[in-house]
């Protein structure tokens, strides 16, 4: 007790004599403590805690690394993605998805959203059901597949105006005309802060084996 009067004391003096020392020490503890507080919560919402949705802590990602030109993430050629959802027996599914800028046009003019190109299982995954209409069947992310899309809540809000009647209009993504389908619940922004989904329609055939596009 008699060492921690002690240092209280000692650093009593200290304020007094030194003010502004003081309190840039005081600011720098606060936002070291903000920092630590701040990466720990980014790390236990992304790492530990899981994604927030059913059984989100069995989701996880699957990259290629490349040691020898000391690259340790790079996206799966469509090919390898075939094979794995062909041959693996550790997943009880496997999805996948490329993400990009989508410039849409419509009933608002053109805007750029955030959005995925994405096979139809991804959405199982998460659990999520959509606010309206239904997500993308099997075979419409097939070569050839209807021109369906899905939209996040919150360009359905901002972009239409929560419009009741989005269902079956058509909006133009890159040019090239879409059927909304879906609209998803708000929040929802898997997997890559998207506000728009399309079917990945991807021919395997088409590039050569190694290709990430």
């Amino acid at each position: 007790m008699s060492v921690i009067l002690r240092d209280l004391l000692l650093g009593a003096r200290t304020l007094r004599k030194s003010p502004g020392l003081s309190l840039v020490a005081v600011i720098a503890l606060t936002l070291g403590i903000g920092l630590t507080t701040m990466m720990y919560s980014i790390v236990y919402g992304a790492l530990m805690k899981g994604l927030p949705y059913e059984d989100g802590d069995r989701i996880v990602a699957l990259v290629r690394a490349n040691p020898e030109r000391d690259i340790q993430r790079q996206d799966l050629p469509i090919q390898d993605f075939v094979d794995l959802q062909a041959q693996q027996r550790s997943f009880a599914s496997l999805g996948a998805f490329t993400g990009g800028t989508m410039n849409v046009s419509g009933r608002e003019g053109a805007q750029r959203f955030r959005g995925s190109w994405v096979t139809a299982s991804l959405f199982a995954m998460t659990g999520v059901q959509p606010l309206m209409g239904r997500v993308f069947r099997s075979g419409e992310d097939a070569p050839g597949g209807a021109q369906v899309a899905v939209l996040g809540h919150a360009m359905w809000q901002r972009y239409l105006g929560g419009d009741a009647n989005v269902l079956g209009s058509t909006l133009r993504v890159n040019g090239v005309p879409y059927e909304v389908i879906g609209v998803m619940p708000e929040g929802f922004l898997f997997p890559s802060g998207d506000d728009l989904w399309l079917p990945l329609q991807t021919d395997p055939l088409a590039g050569k084996r190694g290709d990430t596009e």
